[in-house]
């Protein structure tokens, strides 16, 4: 549905593409001309640069680590969107923090 309507978007918008692009450059290339969510995986990175020489902007996402993050920014994502604690309880690892949660 979103494919079909692109042409439709005026201003800016934030898509995200398929999971299963996760590893694929050229399928993540495909979703043109919106600020796009691409994972911080190696095609990610790739797709990134591609992107960024066309002008189109992204952010990156599941970026569980600083390193990741660095990796986003200097690739030219435009916005990065990290998961605060994710990398534990993806893998099933029970983690306490010793500063409160909420605001």
């Amino acid at each position: 549905m979103c494919k079909a309507n692109i042409g439709n978007i005026k201003g800016r918008e934030l898509l995200q593409t398929l999971p299963s692009y996760a590893y694929n450059t050229e399928k993540t290339v495909e979703h043109g001309p919106c600020c796009i969510k691409i994972p911080a995986t190696g095609a990610g990175l790739s797709a990134w640069q591609t992107l960024l020489r066309d002008g189109i902007r992204t952010l990156g996402t599941a970026v569980f680590s600083v390193h990741e993050g660095i990796a986003a920014s200097q690739a030219g994502c435009l916005y990065i969107s990290d998961y605060y604690n994710g990398a534990p309880q993806v893998a099933g690892v029970k983690y306490k923090t010793r500063i409160p949660l909420s605001l």
